[in-house]
Formats: structure tokens, C-alpha cells, sequence
């Protein structure tokens, strides 16, 4: 999936990176078209001011060189809790919303005050997440913006729970889409976020009867959120009034002031925009909040026909292959080069960790003369790196019982279940092409969620570098360039399935 660098590997005939990366995928399934990718960068904005101020301080460690230990160091400690809540810049999650957060979000999306209708900060593990209401009104647009989970610690804990049943919670349209007496499974801590999250959308009134479809046999808490009407808000004064007026009250606000925002316009504006002026709904989120989105996005679907989402550097772990291919057409997952969120799950955690035991009992340097290698740079050149394992053959009896040992008693084997999990929808795969100097090209390519998770987890310092907006925003906007420039000159083709995901020739 991800091509490397193969200037050093002398090949007869040369063959340089791009070409080998159709060994690594199938690009029979398509270039993913620029409006497509177009599409994805303008939500990708929305759906990363979920994060507030947070995000300019991720964007901190971008601005280093991309490759530098530096850029992956400072990276790590900006996402962490700990440092955004020193400088007092990141969001309070105790339903308080400071205005510099406000000017942030509309700096990032463009959007005028008065359509940045609503935010929630209500955040409880496998529950409510974080979320807000904006218009788009250029595209006509109503965007729910999901955000993820603020750490990653916190999301690596969040992510590994078994799979469920979730028939039960499927509109009928699509369990008939189904292979027949098909049995779908869903990420469970997930599948209860969404839930919390579609009931805080009903319950508050900004999305009108929705109809979670949960079997009562499952186990899981679940929402009553039927028996609301189709009614427009019984909102006083009109919506223009309403808002020249919130944009008169957020401009009188100094930058660590509170913004209150009103249910009521929100719950008006909303009904507005999508029963009387025929807006569209888009819902996105990054991380665990696209995990949130593409579930939440199913579930509404059948309510709202022309409902899109986008799901940023979603988790690898979300619902069962059958399910992600039926619901391609609206949902969109954009994968990045070696995120290893997007490729964690069970198993590929337990195959890591075999990983890590069989490397181990295959060592044959100390690990003193493995750090000194790592410091004097010798490990650089694949070619020319000291010998570090032994084949399985030379490993001792000893240490080759300790494998027959762990293989049989590890807790991890035995606790995994069996039912596979994949992100959700179409994937657009972001393809990194590392150059020797260490400078990253990208493609951007449709993949299939298999591809991507069977992969298994790529160990390498761009791991957590790629799951970041910074990465996600750069490589999209270089396929971009790259693709305009290159029409331009008259040198590319948009290939198959060209359609923009928010036109009806998708496919």
C-alpha cells in the first residue's frame, strides 16, 4: 500500500517508485477524481474546527520538516491533553466555548457568524461526543462536524472493544441491500457513541423523527427517540433578526469570553435550510468523530436521502466488509499513507504483538549495539544495515519453546474475535511516495477497506505524523496542484468514476 524509497536498489530495467506502487494496489478501482478531492479538502476544514485552537497547535509541529524527529516529537506532545490545556487554548469540554475558539472555526471554514448555528461539549466514554452545527451556504450545505477524541491514548483505548450484531439498528432498505440473511457486525463502543449522538440530535430538535431502528435485543443502552414531528421550531422573531443578532453579541465578546449560542435558531435555521430551501446534509469527522459520523450516517440515511459523509483518518475497525460496500456511494473514508489508526483493530494489534515476540526470539545483536546502529545511522540503507535476526531455523530449542509457549497461552489469541471489521464506505487512499531526501509526493487512489486493514499496522515514525489534519489538509492539497497543473499541460485523465460524491453519477 505504501510504496518506499527505491533510488539505492539497483532494478534491471530501473523502475522508480510510482511504477512499483502497482504491484502494492489494485488501480483498477480508480483514480479518485479532483472534485472528489475538492470536496474532501472543504469539509476537511469543517470537520477539523471541531477541534478549536487545538488544531493550530497540531499545525506547530507541521510546519517543521516533515521528516524531522523534531516535527514527530513536538507533534506528540501538542496532541496530548496535557500541553493544550496549560496554554489555556484548547476547547473546554465543561460547556464552555470561549470566543477565540469561535474565530478560529470561522477563520478555518470561511463561514459568516450567523452560520455557525450550535456546539455541544458534552464528552462521555462510549457516549456523547463533542460535535457542531454549521451552514454552507455556498454549497447549500448543512454540516455536522464530529470531533474525535482529544488524546490518543484515550482513542487506542476507545478502539479496542469487540465486535456486535447491529441488524437491529439498520434501516430495512439496506439489510435488504444485503447478501441474503447476512449478519452485519459493528465496533461496539461506536455503535453506542453514535447512538448518543443521534439521540442528542432528536432530543434537542435539530434533526427532525429519527428512528434509531434498535433491535431490542441488544444489549447496548438505547435511545427512544421516536415521536417527533416533522413541525417547524416554534422559534420567536425571525431568522434574520435572530442572526444579525447572535452576530452582534459574539462581536462585542473579547477573545476569552463565552460564546452562547441558542438552541432554538439552531433548531429554526436547520428546518429552514433543509425543508423549505432544499439544503443537503453533510456530517464528517476525523478519527474516532469519523468512526461516530459514518455510523450516524447509515443510521440517518433513509431519513435524509441526499445525506453525504466524510470521514477523516477513521479507525480500522468499524463495521463488517458486506455493510461498508453497501453504503460506498455516500460515504467517503479518506485513509492517509502509514496512519496506524486507520489500520488498528484486533487482530492487526495481535499481529503486532506476534510480531514484536518472534522479532524478539530472533534477535541476535544486543539491543545497545541495535541503539548505537540507530544513532550512527546505519540502519539507513536496507543493503548495507548490520545483520540483526537469525532465520527460525538457528533460533535455540530453549527460545523456540518460549514461542510454542506464548502461542498457546497468550490471553491476546484467545480474546479476539473473529468477526473482521473495516472502515466504512468508499476509501480514498492519500499514497505517500517518500524521496530520498526525505521530502513526501502523494496520489490519491480508491482502495478497497481490505487492502487497507490486511495490511496490518505499519511500524514507522510517520505513523502518528499521518493520522494528523496537517498531513491529511497537505496531501490533499497536493493531488490538487498536482492534478490541475498536470490539466494544464493536457497530461492527465481523471480515469474512472469521476463524479463528484455530491452529484448523483457516483456510481
Amino acid at each position: 500500500m505504501v510504496p518506499m524509497d527505491l533510488s539505492k536498489i539497483n532494478f534491471d530495467p530501473p523502475i522508480n517508485s510510482r511504477e512499483a506502487a502497482r504491484f502494492y494496489l489494485d488501480d483498477n478501482l480508480g483514480v479518485v477524481p479532483t472534485p472528489v478531492l475538492k470536496d474532501a479538502l472543504r469539509y476537511s476544514n469543517f470537520s477539523k474546527a471541531a477541534y478549536g485552537l487545538q488544531t493550530k497547535l497540531w499545525k506547530a509541529g507541521g510546519n517543521l520538516p516533515g521528516n524531522s524527529g523534531a516535527a514527530h516529537c513536538l507533534d506528540g506532545v501538542l496532541s496530548s491533553r496535557f500541553f493544550p490545556r496549560i496554554l489555556g487554548s484548547a476547547i473546554d469540554v465543561e460547556e464552555r466555548f470561549k470566543k477565540r475558539n469561535f474565530d478560529a472555526i470561522l477563520e478555518l471554514t470561511g463561514i459568516p457568524p450567523e452560520d455557525f448555528l450550535y456546539v455541544s461539549y458534552s464528552n462521555t466514554t462510549f457516549g456523547k461526543l463533542p460535535f457542531m452545527v454549521m451552514l454552507d451556504r455556498a454549497n447549500r450545505k448543512v454540516v455536522i462536524s464530529i470531533r474525535g477524541t482529544a488524546g490518543l491514548e484515550d482513542l487506542i483505548t476507545d478502539l479496542l472493544s469487540n465486535p456486535v450484531e447491529m441488524n437491529g439498528m439498520l434501516p430495512q432498505s439496506m439489510l435488504d441491500a444485503l447478501p441474503q440473511k447476512t449478519t452485519v457486525y459493528g465496533h461496539a463502543g461506536i455503535m453506542s457513541s453514535a447512538k448518543a449522538m443521534i439521540a442528542t440530535l432528536s432530543e434537542d430538535g435539530i434533526l427532525q423523527t429519527i428512528n434509531t431502528h434498535v433491535s431490542s435485543t441488544e444489549d447496548l443502552d438505547t435511545p427512544d427517540t421516536s415521536g417527533h414531528e416533522d413541525a417547524r421550531p416554534s422559534t420567536p422573531g425571525n431568522l434574520e433578526e435572530l442572526g444579525r443578532a447572535f452576530s452582534k453579541h459574539v462581536s462585542s465578546l473579547k477573545a476569552d469570553m463565552d460564546v452562547e449560542f441558542s438552541l432554538e435558531r439552531a433548531q429554526t435555521a436547520v428546518f429552514d435550510a433543509l425543508f423549505v430551501e432544499d439544503y443537503e446534509i453533510v456530517i464528517t469527522g476525523h478519527s474516532l468523530g469519523a468512526a461516530v459520523a459514518s455510523i450516524v450516517s447509515l443510521v440517518l440515511k433513509e431519513k435524509y436521502p441526499s445525506l453525504k459523509c466524510f470521514a477523516f483518518n477513521p479507525p480500522g475497525g468499524i463495521i463488517s466488509p458486506d455493510l461498508s460496500e453497501v453504503v460506498a456511494p455516500y460515504i467517503t473514508s479518506i485513509i492517509v499513507g502509514f496512519d496506524a489508526i486507520s489500520r488498528l483493530g484486533l487482530k492487526n494489534v495481535t499481529d503486532l504483538v506476534d510480531d514484536m515476540v518472534f522479532s524478539l526470539c530472533r534477535c541476535k545483536r544486543p539491543k545497545l549495539k541495535i541503539a548505537m546502529d540507530v544513532i550512527l545511522s546505519k540502519r539507513r540503507d536496507p543493503l548495507t544495515a548490520p545483520k540483526t535476526y537469525c532465520s527460525f531455523d538457528d533460533v535455540d530449542d530453549d527460545v523456540r519453546q518460549i514461542i510454542v509457549d506464548y502461542m498457546a497461552a497468550s490471553l491476546v489469541h484467545k480474546s479476539v474475535d473473529s468477526h473482521e471489521l473495516v472502515p466504512v464506505g468508499r476509501i480514498v487512499f492519500l499514497r505517500p511516495y517518500v524521496q530520498s531526501g526525505g521530502a513526501i509526493e502523494w496520489d490519491a487512489v480508491h482502495a478497497s477497506a481490505n487492502d487497507i486493514v490486511n495490511e496490518g499496522i505499519l511500524v514507522s515514525k510517520l505513523a502518528v505524523a499521518h493520522h494528523r489534519f496537517y498531513s491529511t489538509i497537505s496531501a490533499l492539497q497536493f493531488c490538487i496542484d498536482e492534478r490541475e497543473a498536470a490539466q494544464r499541460e493536457g497530461t492527465v485523465a481523471e480515469g474512472p468514476n469521476s463524479g463528484s460524491p455530491f452529484r448523483d453519477d457516483d456510481g
